[in-house]
């Protein structure tokens, strides 16, 4: 069984990738959300000066960035399937049987393919247990932080992804 990682329910979390980093192999659920595999790599995580990011956002308190630091090296043995945008609200609406969102999002015509906002961690959980329930073929899980900065850096090695 395939896990699959959804990074969806966050409207900023969108897979990018660029040349440097390519997917090799894409899937689409039952209810059409697709997922491409990111292949077995390696990346480095964090930020290797804290000076660095102080100097790019000031006024921003130290505390709140030191856990950026030490950079460190991440290894991803195994390839995984990410989720390639944000999971919409005909998605979350298929899978919860229930609007969630503004209601200003639901009365446009493109309602379809907007990204749900507004969701807790609690309602990612629920999301996750239900489309599980339904799709038995897959197995779906949120991406760990070093899954979604892999992705989110798409081989480049800026401060920021």
């Amino acid at each position: 069984m395939k896990q699959l990682l959804h990074t969806a329910l966050f409207p900023l979390m969108a897979a990018i990738l660029p040349q440097t980093l390519t997917a090799s192999e894409s899937i689409r659920n039952l209810i059409g959300m697709e997922f491409i595999e990111l292949p077995a790599g390696d990346f480095t995580m964090g930020t290797a000066d804290i000076a660095d990011v102080l100097f790019e956002q000031p006024g921003v308190d130290e505390a709140m960035v030191k856990d950026e630091t030490p950079s460190h090296c991440v290894v991803f043995d195994q390839s995984f399937y990410l989720g390639r945008t944000e999971v919409t609200q005909l998605q979350w609406l298929t899978v919860m049987n229930k609007r969630h969102g503004p209601d200003e999002h639901w009365s446009r015509r493109d309602w379809r393919s907007l990204p749900v906002t507004g969701v807790t961690w609690h309602d990612t959980q629920a999301f996750i247990d239900r489309l599980n329930s339904m799709d038995t073929q897959f197995r779906y899980r949120l991406p760990s932080e070093a899954e979604w900065e892999y992705a989110a850096r798409a081989g480049t090695t800026g401060l920021r992804p």
